[in-house]
């Protein structure tokens, strides 16, 4: 009996150990039926994957590093078994602005040219866009419907972790009901039924290849939020959801600051997911100008409008209320004033006098 190999060495197992043995995890994930228009697994079997026997009750067997060694057994069909010590807990994220670019994304998965041998005719002299793989997809559906009630951005998140990986041999051996669906007449508009039976059941393509382990995924329309920073004090709007043109209602009184050149008015808008983090779709810094100003600024994704209004201190002028101005009595008050606090004057210089029953 052969010592355990590394994962990815296979070796051929007795007809008692191959009788006793599980197979490996996944074993049955390729040759599955899947519909690329939708993005799913069919849950039907194009290929054999239970059959193990190789002649003489023997069976391709792998030593399963991350089950304390197992020995454990592939089907016929199932070749470069191998363990995947890939893990990563950091969180991916994707920014797609249409929901062409998502749509056109939703089939990245699919790591062969899966449109080979789909040929969709188009006259050539209408300028139209073909919608096929990911076109239906839940991810799709969700943006499609999202895209008619307003203008959106749309964020895809994801982990993932990958701990075996095998793929299936060159002419893997057919399901006996996929044999069984095959037997139909040609093609032809009485049978059409019966082809779109089948691409029903079974998709329109099968998995060649698997990398087993576990995924996380969400795609999500923006909802924004806004965090306004000048010096130590930050400002934060509440969250809007699911809207890419949202206009934030909320006014910040920062009190009284120093308007200096080292703090900067800085907006940081912020798509808030409520499943990991919070994305930074983008940021801007301004000098503070006195008066009443309205600018705006570009986004990774978007343009961001703003206003605010800066009052100088008495006695302060200038773009930044640094140059200091005399202030002098309107010529009002300075007629009945002798000084700034001065007693009253009459117009003709007199002093004034309270009378003996007013005074303190």
């Amino acid at each position: 009996i052969p010592l355990c190999l590394p994962s990815s060495v296979s070796f051929i197992g007795t007809p008692q150990e191959c009788e006793k043995a599980h197979f490996v995890p996944g074993y049955n994930l390729g040759g599955e039926g899947f519909d690329i228009v939708t993005m799913e697994r069919k849950g039907a079997y194009v290929i054999d994957t239970e059959t193990w026997k190789i002649g003489n009750g023997n069976c391709r067997m792998y030593c399963n590093r991350y089950m304390n060694g197992e020995k454990q057994k592939v089907p016929v069909a199932v070749v470069d078994w191998r363990t995947l010590p890939k893990c990563s807990l950091k969180v991916s994220s994707v920014v797609y602005d249409s929901v062409e670019t998502l749509v056109s994304d939703s089939t990245s998965s699919v790591s062969n040219n899966w449109t080979i041998g789909l040929d969709v005719p188009v006259d050539p002299s209408a300028k139209v866009g073909v919608g096929l793989g990911g076109s239906h997809s839940r991810d799709s559906t969700f943006a499609m419907k999202k895209s008619k009630q307003d203008r959106y951005t749309f964020l895809h998140h994801s982990i993932n972790c990958k701990f075996y990986g095998y793929r299936l041999a060159t002419s893997p051996p057919l399901s006996q009901e996929f044999k069984s669906a095959l037997d139909i007449p040609p093609y032809s508009s009485k049978t059409a039924p019966l082809y779109h039976n089948l691409i029903d059941t079974y998709g329109t393509h099968y998995i060649t290849q698997v990398s087993l382990g576990g995924e996380i995924k969400a795609t999500t329309a923006t909802d924004g939020s806004v965090e306004v920073t000048y010096g130590d004090q930050k400002k934060r709007t509440d969250i809007i959801s699911n809207d890419d043109n949202p206009r934030w209602r909320e006014t910040f009184e920062f009190g009284t600051i120093t308007i200096n050149m080292k703090n900067k008015l800085k907006f940081s808008v912020y798509d808030e997911d409520s499943y990991w983090n919070s994305d930074l779709l983008g940021e801007c810094s301004f000098d503070l100008r006195a008066g009443k100003v309205s600018d705006s600024c570009m986004l990774n994704h978007g343009t961001f409008f703003f206003s605010y209004i800066v009052e100088c201190a008495p006695s302060l002028s200038g773009n930044q209320c640094q140059e200091y101005i005399p202030s002098a009595m309107s010529p009002s008050l300075a007629e009945v004033f002798h000084t700034r606090n001065g007693v009253l004057l009459g117009k003709m210089g007199n002093k004034y006098e309270k009378p003996a029953n007013e005074r303190l």
